[in-house]
């Protein structure tokens, strides 16, 4: 991955920093080697990944890798909404990142799910308040 053409997409487009197209481009080969193996056991016909799926993907990819604080870097990545995962993944097309069919487009990633909810769903933040007391005691 050359961080230099990172840079330039990011000059061109400066709503996300660096750190959003790494993770993407990150989050795009766990999606892939996913649908890879899906492939090979027959549980899904070969070829592309939608917008769909790498959303999902995504989201479970940032689950997995940031647990409690995934919402936090998405907010910090500025990545509001799942358009923002659109915007990326076709700015990331337009610096021949990546490929895309003539099928593909922007609107693929509209109205697929809530980000904010597919983020925080069922996680949860355990604190011992008796802990943190006793810290402070001593």
């Amino acid at each position: 991955m050359n961080y230099t053409e990172l840079l330039d997409i990011v000059r061109s487009d400066p709503r996300y920093p660096v750190a959003a197209y790494v993770f993407t481009i990150e989050s795009l080969d766990y999606t892939s080697a996913k649908i890879t193996h899906a492939e090979e056991v027959g549980d899904r016909t070969p070829g592309h990944i939608t917008g769909r799926e790498f959303v999902l993907g995504m989201i479970e990819f940032a689950r997995k890798e940031l647990g409690v604080f995934a919402r936090t870097f998405f907010e910090l990545w500025n990545i509001q909404t799942r358009d923002d995962i659109g915007e990326i993944v076709f700015n990331l097309i337009d610096a021949e990142f990546l490929s895309k069919t003539e099928s593909d487009q922007r609107s693929d990633f509209h109205n697929l799910l809530s980000l904010e909810q597919a983020l925080t769903e069922g996680v949860t933040i355990h604190w011992d308040s008796t802990a943190a007391l006793r810290r402070r005691v001593r």
